[in-house]
């Protein structure tokens, strides 16, 4: 099946497979039209352009003129990621352009994780699991103000002795009967914020137990004013704090908070004492897998684009995921050798051989904060049920028919009461 092309655009790409995946022995088709209808052809260069795995080195051709569908094809590729862009620009003036990208997934079954697991992985996180469970202290639940009379909500805090707290939301519905609700946990990207008090209202409306905390620890519901402060105060340098040690690297308190999240959930008397969902993006995916390979009472996972997969690909010439906090000039370095060993306790695909939880992940196959050759390598993984979206056009992105495809999943595999 041919992908639409884009309507009306300077640039129109397909392909002759619409997941943009490709097995062993088969060869893919990308068809390139340079619309004559929306630019002088005089005034414009085009520029073809492919890289296997975002390794940065480009290969190129010119596109021949205005009208004329130009078709690239790739045969006999080994496991891998290509990624293929198209670049108009006004000859004098760089600043006016157009560019599209598609990417093509080879062999997806046979790529592999580049990340050595550590020896004492199990051991490793066995016990910090079991020396975080004695750190909380106090659970504070606030009654927030819902816009939902039938839906209950309370701010969330979990303070930890000599650690960052868990700061959430949790919503329930008013009358929901004892052990009769299935439990989510949804968890952030990137970024400085609140928990998502929306977020838990619809979910509790849907008829889950549902829980949403924010990434750092930050109290919810302040000002915007707040959380940029907040971020400043934190750094953007947050990724690669501690990075050397495996106790203090900064995810290490992050996947942990997650680990108490699922600790309150099932605590609660609500809880149906069965379904158990994890659900994020980017940042937010990666904690989905660092909780449910944690926490074997996880039942269903949701990530889209997720961080934090194949955190080596470097060593096998590919673009790791984020937050690559290996700088390409301090690789083959003391300092690199001993960050790789830290990945071994924290990439993604490490925790995927630990889940048996039925799966469903997003691939963007033109992401290159979260390249589509790494996510893949981690849910080759998985241990459970595992389906797979790829889009072949979408970079670092959950669109809403991707959500929606979420929804369809969780509902389906868990019990929501009638």
């Amino acid at each position: 099946m041919t992908l639409p092309v884009i309507a009306g655009g300077a640039i129109q790409m397909s392909l002759d497979n619409e997941e943009g995946v490709y097995g062993k022995g088969e060869t893919a088709r990308v068809t390139i039209l340079l619309s004559s209808d929306i630019v002088e052809t005089e005034g414009w260069r085009g520029e073809v352009s492919w890289q296997r795995s975002w390794s940065g080195r480009w290969e190129k051709s010119d596109l021949p003129a205005f009208g004329e569908p130009f078709e690239l094809t790739f045969a006999g590729e080994e496991p891998g990621l290509i990624v293929v862009r198209v670049l108009l620009e006004k000859k004098g003036n760089s600043e006016v352009s157009h560019a599209e990208s598609i990417g093509l997934l080879f062999q997806p079954e046979e790529i592999l994780l580049s990340t050595a697991e550590a020896a004492d992985f199990d051991a490793f996180w066995a016990e910090r699991k079991a020396y975080w469970r004695t750190l909380p202290e106090e659970v504070g639940l606030t009654p927030v103000d819902s816009a939902d009379p039938e839906i209950k909500i309370r701010d969330v805090t979990i303070t930890m002795k000599g650690e960052t707290p868990v700061s959430g939301y949790l919503a329930y519905q008013v009358n929901a009967k004892e052990g009769s609700l299935p439990g989510i946990l949804t968890l952030h990207g990137a970024g400085f914020r609140s928990a998502n008090a929306g977020g838990v209202t619809r979910l509790a409306k849907e008829g889950f137990l549902a829980m949403d905390i924010n990434a750092h620890g930050l109290p919810n519901g302040k000002p915007d004013s707040f959380y940029e402060e907040a971020g400043r105060e934190i750094g953007n340098d947050f990724r690669s704090r501690g990075m050397q040690s495996r106790e203090d690297w900064y995810f290490h308190g992050m996947y942990l908070r997650v680990v108490t999240a699922l600790d309150f959930l099932a605590e609660r008397s609500e809880w149906n004492g069965e379904d158990l969902v994890l659900r994020g993006s980017s940042q937010g995916g990666a904690q989905v897998f660092g909780g449910a390979g944690l926490d074997d009472r996880v039942t269903v996972i949701a990530a889209s684009v997720p961080a934090m997969c194949d955190l080596s690909g470097v060593l096998a010439g590919r673009r790791g995921g984020w937050p690559r906090p290996v700088p390409a000039n301090l690789e083959g370095s003391e300092e690199a050798r001993q960050v790789h060993e830290v990945f071994g306790y924290y990439d993604s695909g490490l925790f995927a051989k630990r889940i048996e939880a039925a799966a469903i992940v997003s691939l963007g196959l033109v992401d290159p904060t979260c390249p589509a050759d790494g996510i893949q390598a981690s849910i080759n993984n998985l241990q459970g049920e595992v389906i797979p979206l790829y889009r072949p056009r979408m970079a670092h992105a959950i669109p809403h028919e991707i959500n929606l495809a979420f929804d369809e999943f969780i509902q389906a595999r868990v019990s929501l009461p009638q």
